[in-house]
């Protein structure tokens, strides 16, 4: 048996440890993560990397310009003193975090970071179905144009408003469990038309859904009980994974979990 839950990876401080996941965690014996992010200088030294170079001029082209540096001023309030020397892949990744620490949503308080902490706490088993590694390099093995369309497209929906609604759409569909509403949103993602969008549609979705789902049922040969923790918008869609894993003939249903004492463990 499995036990899935989908996660948002940022969160806001102090957010209420959901019933739901209190119950799964009872009913489960390890925890499986895209990524376990707990262990801060392999994460530092991968992003080094993978996302800094030597030759500034050779990657950013005319693209670091006056222009750019201002509008990046005015989403993050101070460039990085090495931002040249940043890929424009991680400068849009590091844009995108500022922006939702400035909404409210941390990075460490998403369902997931706080799950991750929980299972040290507790000495359960930590699976990852990816890794951090395999992670980065969804945006660092990008083509030069699509890295530049990432930052730019970044700063756009930042700008509009966009980036802000979206993150807000995500987390309450997940807190009151709409799944049409995520559906909804996953739609409206796959139609969107613009380079790094699609880019990152077909990278963040379709090409690592089929390894994830061999991931899962590994770390369900193992001899434990796991709790997959995954991204909620990974749940829908044609090719999700509870759909795929239907297809591969597990049997899929959706639980409405009782109430359960929380806890005091639960971070």
């Amino acid at each position: 048996m499995l036990h899935l839950i989908g996660t948002v990876h940022a969160g806001e401080a102090a957010s209420p440890w959901p019933d739901e996941v209190e119950w799964c965690w009872r009913a489960t014996t390890a925890l499986a993560v895209e990524a376990n992010i707990s262990d801060e200088a392999a994460i530092r030294a991968l992003t080094r990397r993978y996302g800094f170079t030597q030759d500034p001029t050779a990657t950013w082209g005319e693209h670091w310009n006056p222009a750019l540096q201002q509008r990046l001023r005015n989403a993050l309030g101070e460039l990085p003193p090495d931002a040249h020397h940043m890929r424009p892949w991680l400068v849009a990744q590091s844009l995108v975090v500022a922006h939702l620490v400035r909404e409210g949503f941390h990075p460490d308080q998403g369902l997931d970071a706080r799950l991750i902490r929980r299972a040290y706490n507790e000495r359960r088993p930590i699976i990852e179905l990816e890794g951090v590694e395999r992670q980065l390099r969804i945006f660092a093995d990008a083509p030069p144009d699509i890295q530049i369309a990432m930052l730019i497209e970044a700063l756009e929906d930042i700008e509009s408003g966009e980036a802000a609604r979206e993150i807000r759409r995500i987390v309450t569909a997940c807190n009151t469990g709409d799944l049409a509403a995520l559906e909804t949103l996953f739609h409206e993602l796959s139609r969107r038309n613009r380079a790094a969008d699609r880019y990152l549609f077909r990278r963040l979705f379709a090409e690592r859904h089929p390894e994830m789902i061999r991931a899962i049922e590994r770390a369900a040969e193992g001899g434990e009980r796991p709790l997959i923790a995954v991204g909620a918008l990974h749940f829908v869609g044609p090719d999700g994974l509870p759909a795929m894993l239907g297809q591969r003939g597990w049997r899929v249903e959706r639980l409405s979990a009782p109430r359960v004492p929380v806890s005091s463990s639960a971070p």
